[in-house]
C-alpha cells in the first residue's frame, strides 16, 4: 500500500514528463526546487540549480523540440521515485531511467538520469552536443542523495531489499549460485539499452559466463535502493578492470522471492561484456 506521499510523488511524477514534453520552462520551475542537483550518471555531466538546468533543457530542445518522453514504469519508496521511461529523439526511441528525490514541498531536489538519446547529441559533455550547443560540461560529484524520511518498509519489501543483497554478492563472487538461487527458472532479463533479451537461466549463465571470461574481477557496489511492492530499483558503479562505470537495475520478485524480471541499464567501458553489443558477440563467439 503506498503511502500519500508516494501517492502525490507519484502524481508529480506525470506532471514532470507532461511539461518535459510540452513546455520546459514551467516544467523547471514547478517541479524542481531552486537548489536542485541534476546528474546525468552516465557522462557525469552535472546542472546546478533551476538556470544550470535551464541552459541544457534549452540546448537539448534547440537540438530537437519534438523530443518526448513516455514512462513506462514508476517505483515509489518514501521521497524516491524510480522512473523507467522511452525517450524519443529525431523518430529515435531509446531507453532511460531517473531516479527523482522530492522535498515536503513536492520539488525536486535530486534527479540522477542514466540515458541517452540515439544520435548522442542532446546528452550533455558528449561531444555531440558540446559542437552541436556549446554546453559547458562539470566534474560530477555523481553522490547519491539521502532516503531520509521514507516510509518504514514493508515485510515483503525488507525481504526483497535483503534479497538484492544476496544477488549483489553472488554477483560478485559466485554468479552460478546467483543464477540458480536469486532468478526463477523462466525469468526474462533485458539489456534496455542494447534490447538484448535472455530468457531463463540457462540463456543468463551462458552470458554471465562470457562476462566473467572477458574480465574475472568484475564487481558491483550498490549505491541506493528504492522497494515498492514487489520492485526494487537500484542504482550501483560497476568496476571493469578497475574502470568504474554507473548503472541501474530494475528487479521484479515473485512470490518466492525470486528474481522474474530483469531490466539493466548500463555497460562496461569497453562495451565487451555487454549483451547485444557488436564487441561482446564477438567475443563471446571467438
Amino acid at each position: 500500500m503506498l503511502t500519500d506521499k508516494e501517492l502525490r510523488n507519484l502524481e508529480l511524477t506525470k506532471r514532470w514528463e507532461r511539461n518535459w514534453n510540452n513546455d520546459v520552462d514551467r516544467m523547471i520551475d514547478e517541479s524542481y526546487a531552486e537548489d536542485c542537483v541534476v546528474v546525468n550518471m552516465f557522462t557525469g555531466h552535472e546542472a546546478l540549480g533551476r538556470e544550470g538546468l535551464r541552459k541544457v533543457e534549452h540546448a537539448i530542445k534547440a537540438f530537437d523540440g519534438e523530443r518526448r518522453m513516455e514512462i513506462t514504469n514508476m517505483v515509489a519508496s518514501g521521497d524516491v521515485v524510480a522512473v523507467q521511461a522511452d525517450a524519443i529523439f529525431g523518430g529515435f526511441r531509446g531507453k532511460a531511467v531517473a531516479f527523482l528525490t522530492f522535498n515536503d514541498e513536492g520539488l525536486i531536489v535530486s534527479d540522477n538520469s542514466y540515458g541517452e538519446d540515439p544520435s548522442g547529441a542532446s546528452v550533455p559533455t558528449s561531444p555531440n552536443f558540446v559542437e552541436e550547443v556549446r554546453a559547458q560540461a562539470t566534474t560530477s560529484r555523481a553522490h547519491p542523495p539521502s532516503t531520509k524520511g521514507a516510509e518504514p518498509l514493508t515485510n515483503q519489501e525488507r525481504d526483497n531489499i535483503g534479497r538484492v543483497k544476496r544477488w549483489e554478492s553472488t554477483w560478485n563472487d559466485a554468479v552460478d549460485r546467483m543464477v540458480d538461487e536469486c532468478y526463477a527458472p523462466d525469468c526474462v532479463v533485458v539489456n534496455m539499452l542494447t534490447g538484448h533479451t535472455m530468457h531463463g537461466r540457462e540463456e543468463l549463465r551462458a552470458i554471465e559466463h562470457a562476462m566473467q571470461a572477458f574480465d574475472g574481477t568484475r564487481k558491483m557496489e550498490i549505491t541506493r535502493m528504492v522497494a515498492s511492492g514487489d520492485k526494487v530499483a537500484i542504482q550501483m558503479d560497476a568496476l571493469w578492470n578497475v574502470a568504474r562505470s554507473k548503472a541501474c537495475v530494475f528487479l521484479t520478485f515473485n512470490d518466492d522471492g525470486l528474481i522474474v524480471e530483469d531490466n539493466s541499464y548500463g555497460q562496461d567501458p569497453s562495451g565487451a561484456s555487454t549483451p547485444g553489443s557488436k564487441s561482446f558477440l564477438e567475443f563471446a563467439s571467438s
